[in-house]
């Protein structure tokens, strides 16, 4: 991938408009350049927003004829695709309602249009759905009615269910991303933040489906989270990628859109302050996403946001999103294991600090047995058992050298850490 080339392209999709240097830019760079760049494109989420950047500007006319192509028919799949996705959602809310059970919808349309101004434009994956506790059994009994069956994990949470039928191979490959008949999960989920598996200790509110509020879409109404705790939970979804080292750079581009939407809503802030002061460690969350969204799309941060989030952040905090924060945002946080950097300030008083992180920098052995296993019982009886088996072993190579990597850089980390908070009690 040209990385010069997706910064060009992050440039066309500024929240304050392209930069006049980024869409020159767009013109020099070659046919094969481009054949490469899509993929990061698909993986980024970030395709169908350059689109729509590009058809309203005259940057289109500096694309080669395949992409625009490539770009136009992506669009087209994912409207036909949005439809789909519509029509499941809302028997998923039916469903729910005739079984009485309280929920309320996480992302999705709800998203719409404070963070995407037009749905078609978004590749959604799955379905997300709150619900209380208790309802747990009552949902489960709901989903398997409806033909949906648990999808394996090794995760507790969010639970996951897939239309039974729905095959786990092969994966998801570029030229059916958009397409409708790619299957969603729904994954359901009981909290917001799960301390114990994320290893940061938010005691988070326990009253988030006591304030939901009715949404609508198409015609359609269904209820969703009030604005605050909305943004709330965009906010730990992308930090809780962020630590597990995928975040695909969509996330920070819708959040850079509702920043710039809400930038002189100053009611607005004031109620997001009022819910998240007084939870440890939530402001300096925020501060992080927000200071991200704003190094790569440019957004303009409303001066009580600045103040609430990012003037808060530690300097060791500040100093991961000024170091390391941009290039690994632009490659999805998934080449490397950095983010345990970051992860560990915010775990430092945390119960559960060691556990989460040993385990993701460098998978257990009894894990490594699991996913060999199953890829060798794949490569006997699977048809798409060679391709799953070339996926693990890319998977294993992974975090090998991110692991190695991460061990590497360790100690460059430590010595800059101590200096930006010796700078801190210098000007303190």
């Amino acid at each position: 991938m040209n990385q010069q080339l997706a910064r060009s392209i992050i440039g066309c999709l500024n929240v304050s408009g392209c930069s006049g240097s980024a869409g020159q830019e767009l013109a020099c760079f070659r046919p094969p350049e481009w054949l490469r760049i899509l993929d990061w494109l698909d993986v980024s989420g970030l395709s169908l927003y350059f689109f729509d950047a590009m058809e309203k500007s005259d940057g289109g006319a500096k694309l080669p004829p395949f992409v625009k192509d490539r770009l136009n028919k992506n669009f087209l799949d994912n409207r036909q695709r949005v439809t789909r996705i519509a029509d499941e959602f809302f028997g998923l809310n039916n469903l729910f309602r005739r079984y009485d059970i309280r929920y309320a919808a996480l992302k999705g349309f709800s998203k719409v249009p404070d963070y995407c101004h037009d749905a078609n434009l978004r590749t959604q994956f799955d379905h997300d759905f709150l619900v209380e506790p208790e309802s747990s059994t009552t949902v489960d009994l709901a989903l398997r009615s409806a033909g949906y069956i648990p999808k394996e994990s090794h995760e507790a949470h969010p639970r996951a269910y897939i239309l039974s039928g729905t095959p786990a191979w092969p994966r998801e490959g570029r030229n059916n991303l958009y397409s409708s008949r790619l299957a969603r999960a729904v994954e359901i989920h009981t909290q917001l933040w799960d301390s114990e598996s994320e290893g940061v200790p938010f005691r988070l509110p326990k009253d988030f489906l006591q304030r939901a509020v009715d949404r609508s879409w198409g015609g359609q109404t269904y209820p969703a989270l009030c604005e605050e705790d909305a943004l709330l939970f965009e906010v730990l979804h992308a930090l809780r990628h962020l630590f597990r080292s995928w975040c695909r750079l969509s996330v920070l581009y819708e959040m850079a859109c509702f920043l710039d939407t809400r930038r002189s809503d100053a009611d607005f802030w004031r109620r997001f302050e009022e819910r998240i002061l007084g939870v440890p460690y939530l402001s300096q969350a925020a501060g992080v996403v927000f200071a991200l969204a704003e190094r790569l799309l440019q957004c303009e941060i409303p001066i009580s946001a600045r103040s609430l989030a990012i003037n808060v952040l530690t300097p060791p905090q500040r100093l991961w999103v000024d170091r390391y924060g941009e290039a690994l945002a632009i490659d999805n946080f998934r080449k490397t294991k950095f983010s345990h950097f970051l992860q560990r300030e915010f775990a430092a008083s945390s119960p559960f600090r060691e556990a989460p992180s040993r385990r993701r920098l460098l998978p257990t052995w009894k894990r490594v047995r699991e996913v060999f296993a199953s890829a060798l019982q794949a490569l006997l009886y699977s048809p798409h058992g060679l391709q799953q088996t070339f996926y693990t072993v890319g998977r294993v190579r992974h975090h090998i050298t991110a692991s190695l990597g991460y061990a590497l850089e360790h100690s460059r980390w430590r010595r800059l850490r101590a200096k930006s908070m010796t700078e801190k009690e210098g000007n303190a």
